[in-house]
């Protein structure tokens, strides 16, 4: 199943956890970020990272950040 998120951080974190992005669409000024993953597992992982209880390598949460931030400059 198809999820979307406008949230940066989240998004990243989604990735650092080993979830690949699907792609990235504009929507007016936004960029809407893309996975292919369950339901369950969207709302496991959105839910520990809003918690705080969400634990991630540091370096992969930064990787993961800078390679979305650079999709947004060029989407």
């Amino acid at each position: 199943m198809k999820q979307e998120s406008t949230d940066l951080y989240l998004c990243a974190f989604v990735m650092a956890k080993g979830v690949g992005l699907a792609g990235t669409r504009r929507q007016g000024r936004q960029v809407l970020f893309s996975f292919d993953i369950e339901n369950e597992q969207w709302d496991a992982l959105r839910r520990d990272f809003h918690s705080g209880e969400g634990e991630v390598r540091g370096l992969s949460m930064a990787n993961a950040t800078k390679a979305l931030k650079s999709l947004i400059s060029i989407t």
